[in-house]
């Protein structure tokens, strides 16, 4: 896995190492709780613990008697999960039956130093799952094809866009950073074009995990 920062950003080219280091950490738990299903604010200590827990696996079908049997790649450890509760505190999601995978959350810093928007990534979903009506599957129903043809980025932005819209008054006017892996890596890059008034070019730095590739248009 490899994360990069905007090292243009005022703020990142003034932090030591150490802080760098840590910053990064601290984004990647922001980043992977945007994959979690079943994330959202108000969850007491003891469902946000089981929620993180879980990370994006659902009960394997073949056994569905046994919540310990599940299927998914990402989960939080016992140490990610005290880390990320001593880090920041659940604000907003946005919906998790959205068909474009906009997935999206809003966290606040507990220590009053901002807030960071994290993307969910793109993740296709077999059809026996989405059949089975396994984890989220309406927003996991693209495929590879319907991913390249049919605008399913396009998609992505447009729903993080509007949610930022619909949640930038909860910051107070502060600051707000963004992090984003894989395609929404992207998009988080796009979203702070689109809004530099929440994304100020001196803020804190953003943070994409494995971006795609990204194109370069000219006027030939």
């Amino acid at each position: 896995m490899t994360a990069s920062v905007n090292d243009s950003a005022t703020e990142a080219t003034s932090m030591s190492i150490a802080d760098l280091v840590q910053y990064r950490y601290d984004m990647l738990l922001a980043q992977m709780a945007s994959e979690v299903y079943g994330l959202k604010p108000g969850l007491s200590e003891r469902e946000l613990y089981s929620t993180l827990q879980k990370g994006n696996s659902f009960q394997d079908p073949a056994h569905p008697e046994d919540d310990t049997a599940r299927i998914g790649n990402q989960r939080f450890t016992d140490s990610q999960i005290t880390d990320f509760k001593n880090t920041f505190t659940v604000v907003a999601v946005s919906s998790e039956t959205s068909a474009a995978g906009d997935f999206a959350v809003l966290l606040q810093r507990i220590d009053g130093t901002g807030y960071v928007y994290a993307f969910r990534s793109t993740q296709p979903a077999s059809q026996q799952y989405n059949e089975q009506k396994i984890g989220a599957y309406e927003q996991d129903s693209a495929n590879n094809l319907q991913m390249s043809t049919y605008g399913v980025g396009l998609s992505q932005l447009d729903g993080f866009d509007r949610f930022i819209q619909k949640t930038a008054p909860l910051l107070n006017g502060q600051p707000a950073a963004c992090a984003g892996g894989s395609l929404s890596g992207q998009q988080c890059l796009a979203i702070t074009e689109l809004h530099p008034e929440i994304f100020p070019a001196d803020g804190r730095p953003n943070v994409i995990i494995n971006p795609t590739g990204m194109a370069v248009f000219d006027d030939g």
